[in-house]
């Protein structure tokens, strides 16, 4: 039991301390869907993430315009039990010549 609570401790710190997007793509793949063609003047975008472990994760992060450098615009924390796949419905709307991008924040 005591090396379990241990493990356990490690993998949640290794995660905490994930800085960059590269060392996050091996715990978590995510992307931006779309609506494809545009609706009207609008594009509607959502996320669709997969959990690439063995473990639950909780996943953090933001879409915000393509190319954008304002602040993020819509923030998500979504839990994953092992090799789950999750796509939330449109979450975010811009222009039609618009596109999103998506951050992954922090993984634990």
């Amino acid at each position: 039991m005591k090396t379990f609570i241990t493990l356990s401790l490690l993998c949640v710190c290794l995660f905490s301390k994930l800085e960059s997007k590269a060392q996050f793509e091996t715990y978590v793949q995510a992307n931006v869907v779309s609506y494809y063609p545009p609706v009207g003047p609008y594009n509607y975008f959502g996320y669709d993430l997969t959990n690439l472990t063995d473990q639950t994760i909780t996943v953090e992060g933001y879409l915000r315009e393509e190319g954008g450098t304002s602040t993020p615009n819509y923030y998500f924390t979504v839990t994953l039990n092992p090799h789950e796949n999750v796509t939330s419905g449109w979450v975010y709307v811009l222009g039609a010549a618009s596109g999103a991008e998506i951050f992954i924040t922090n993984v634990y």
